[in-house]
């Protein structure tokens, strides 16, 4: 963490509405865990699956029983342009959701520069971001409201307004969906993430809060 710094109160709004939509979305499971922590069993109430989950996952939710599963390829490399929004916007329509971190993240995009959807401001950059171990391994993740004027490789300098996405993470170690890197479990998610030969975040694409018009939230969303 950055004792210096505080979330901003737009970072702040940006993360309530993410959970939000969160809860909303077959992203989530259809219940949260208690303090308990009881274990997701792969059933159709379930709702969300991970397809490749790692060790440190504490839900043990994992693969779909064959009778559930609903397994989406994503195209490897998400485009600037609408064809990765569209992908993510269809799959809200599902009653489950499959997929590895890619996929969330497609998911994670639409949701947040779709019309209709409220985060703050217009105009904040979408930056899906990966993290490479190995030229076939690695994570993915969304990053909302970066300071431009840092880099994607120094999470201290992302600033205040930023906020950290990932909803694959989340459900591996029982965490909110969305949160600042100033945070603990910012601080938390970055120290997981320097696991993966060191933090070299680099953009996969790019998308801009309100720019698509024909990419519209659902009416249950809003």
């Amino acid at each position: 963490m950055h004792p210096a710094q505080q979330p901003s109160s737009a970072a702040l709004a940006n993360i309530a509405e993410f959970q939000r939509l969160y809860f909303l979305s077959p992203l989530s499971p259809s219940s949260p865990l208690s303090p308990q922590r009881p274990k997701y069993n792969n059933s159709a109430e379930q709702r969300v699956y991970i397809q490749n989950p790692w060790p440190i996952n504490t839900t043990e939710i994992g693969p779909a029983k064959s009778s559930a599963q609903k397994l989406h390829e994503l195209h490897s490399t998400p485009a600037n342009g609408t064809a990765y929004l569209e992908w993510g916007l269809a799959r809200l329509k599902e009653t489950y959701f499959y997929g590895q971190c890619d996929a969330f993240a497609s998911v994670v995009t639409s949701l947040v520069v779709a019309q209709g959807s409220h985060f703050v401001p217009v105009g904040a950059l979408v930056e899906i971001c990966t993290v490479v171990k190995t030229p076939v391994s690695g994570h993915t993740f969304v990053l909302l409201n970066r300071d431009q004027n840092g880099t994607l490789a120094n999470s201290a300098s992302w600033g205040a307004d930023a906020v950290i996405i990932d909803p694959w993470y989340a459900l591996q170690v029982d965490c909110p969906a969305a949160f600042s890197p100033l945070d603990v479990h910012g601080a938390n998610f970055i120290a997981w993430a320097l696991q993966l030969k060191g933090f070299k975040a680099t953009a996969a694409g790019v998308f801009v809060v309100g720019n698509y018009p024909s990419i519209k939230l659902p009416l249950k969303y809003r």
